[in-house]
């Protein structure tokens, strides 16, 4: 297991803070960070394909890093982040957990990005967790929702060790 701090050892005090230091990250960095590690954990494993989970922009990095990555990202598990990107030559299986009420994802945004992966055959998931907000998963957030966190992390654990075997 390997968990890049895709803030660069900053801990944002805010969710509107976290935002603000996403919005100012160097992108070429963040892709550094995200692609290497997708690397060495590929390299450390057994020979198989990793799987990469991820929340909010990390969701979002890890649905790009499959693209850029095929041969080495086997799975993806998005909470709620997303990705307006072509997936063509993407090899990966894709969990998408979105909340019910994200004020960050347009439905228009997740019907593209889902008929985009479709369009490629991959397969894919996406879950819209009833009665929930953007950051369901986060249990020091204003909008956690233990029980959809919990469905969510399950049905996750189990697409990873089906997808990865």
């Amino acid at each position: 297991m390997l968990a890049p701090d895709i803030n660069f050892g900053e801990l944002p005090a805010s969710e509107q803070d976290a935002l603000d230091h996403l919005g100012k990250a160097d992108p070429n960095r963040l892709a550094s960070l995200v692609l290497s590690s997708a690397k060495l954990l590929y390299e450390k494993s057994t020979g198989g394909p990793v799987g990469m989970i991820g929340f909010g922009m990390g969701g979002s990095l890890a649905l790009w890093a499959s693209v850029r990555l095929p041969e080495v990202v086997g799975a993806v598990v998005s909470f709620y982040g997303s990705q307006q990107i072509d997936f063509a030559g993407a090899r990966a299986a894709y969990l998408i957990n979105l909340a019910e009420e994200d004020e960050f994802i347009t439905d228009d945004e997740v019907v593209f990005m889902e008929a985009t992966m479709r369009l490629e055959d991959l397969d894919v998931e996406v879950i819209r967790h009833p009665v929930t907000r953007h950051g369901f998963g986060e249990p020091d957030g204003d909008t956690f929702d233990p029980q959809a966190f919990d469905t969510a992390w399950r049905r996750s654990v189990e697409f990873l060790e089906k997808r990865l075997r």
